[in-house]
């Protein structure tokens, strides 16, 4: 069962429901949270890039007109900024924004990004001086190195991959090359290399899974699954399917959920296992490539959340989809994220499962909703 989503889904209801009995009908709560206004974070200007945590207490924002971050205290429904002023960068470079992984941050407020020279562009060089900066939100921005330093390939039809597991190791995927950081504070706080391996195939997409210490990722025509902790291969799963590798593409970025059902977004593409069968139960196929996919559940249910990032001027379009029936159709819940009585839409960047907290920008100005229940009723 092949779906599509489109701006022609979309409710006018006040309520986000579906009519018909047999479909998902979804109520939900939406808090939004106190945020510190006691300054004008990045001295007023608009906010290009936000990530949040794998607990999801702390929050990092990037502004690239300022070429600054600032880091964020997520606590008690509110949002508080962790320093006196923002941290500017060097004016050599800055970070990039437009590819789908940003910038990241783990628990212990490390980020991890890619920059760019700024005089690359102006001498023709485009991908060759990219690299993955690491630094440490403190009470001044330091920079962390990577003992010993990882080689950027400036390969234009790839990019490497990075996330922060739950312990704060950092994760590195290039060119099959796994690496693994680890925080080391008697050697300066550098993050020191603690496990490199090269994975076996050609590889397309490759996503990191922080919740359950795993890293995935999928060949031509099968799917592969290795332990983080020992990089040792858990198993290899036939897709049923063909890949296509889009050679536009200058990331490997792909994204895996396995509860329950085993659900695969590459590229614009989603397809829903079942764990019993080797075979789709459900494709969704959709209209715009930059989307993510993230679990939004509560003690009794669960549902895909997907959206699209949208581009300048472009509408975000934001829907629950059951994982398992395949009878129910998505359920367009962008309005939730919208501000109640204004005209300023929520565009959402991150959704944490486990804090069920959504972090986004309301024109330029960072903003953060509790969501807290999904209900199910037939």
């Amino acid at each position: 069962m092949e779906e599509e989503i489109s701006d022609k889904d979309h409710k006018n209801d006040d309520d986000i429901e579906v009519a018909s009995l047999n479909e998902v009908i979804v109520k939900s709560t939406a808090e939004k949270m106190e945020i510190d206004n006691s300054r004008d974070a990045h001295d007023g200007e608009k906010i290009s890039s936000v990530s949040i945590s794998p607990n999801g207490t702390y929050a990092v924002t990037y502004c690239g007109e300022d070429n600054s971050i600032e880091g964020w205290i997520i606590e008690d429904s509110k949002l508080v900024l962790n320093s006196k002023s923002p941290f500017k960068l060097s004016d050599s470079f800055y970070i990039l924004t437009e590819k789908s992984i940003k910038i990241k941050v783990n628990n212990s407020k490390i980020v991890c990004c890619y920059t760019r020279d700024n005089y690359s562009e102006l001498l023709g060089y485009d991908d060759k001086d990219i690299k993955i900066e690491v630094y440490q939100m403190a009470s001044e921005l330091r920079l962390v190195k990577l003992n010993p330093p990882i080689k950027f390939w400036p390969d234009s039809y790839e990019w490497p991959i990075f996330n922060f597991k739950k312990n704060n190791d950092l994760i590195i995927f290039q060119s099959n090359i796994l690496s693994v950081y680890s925080q080391n504070n008697k050697i300066n706080g550098d993050l020191i290399l603690k496990l490199s391996s090269r994975l076996s195939g050609r590889i397309i997409g490759v996503t990191i899974d922080v919740d359950n210490d795993n890293i995935w990722a999928i060949s031509d025509n099968y799917l592969f699954k290795w332990d983080l902790e020992t990089l040792e291969l858990k198993f290899s799963y036939s897709l049923g399917f063909t890949v296509i590798y889009n050679i536009d593409m200058k990331d490997k970025d792909l994204t895996i959920i396995s509860k329950a059902n085993l659900t695969i977004k590459y590229y614009n593409e989603i397809v829903i296992f079942s764990k019993d069968v080797h075979y789709p139960i459900r494709k969704i196929q959709t209209e715009i490539s930059n989307i993510k996919v993230k679990l939004l559940y509560d003690s009794q249910n669960y549902y895909l959340l997907v959206f699209n990032m949208p581009k300048k001027d472009e509408k975000q379009n934001i829907f629950l989809y059951h994982p398992s029936d395949i009878n129910k159709k998505p359920v367009d819940i962008s309005k939730i994220f919208k501000e109640d009585n204004s005209n300023n839409n929520f565009i959402l960047y991150e959704y944490n499962s486990e804090s069920k907290v959504a972090i986004g920008l309301v024109n330029g100005r960072f903003s953060c909703i509790n969501y807290r229940r999904v209900k199910n009723r037939q």
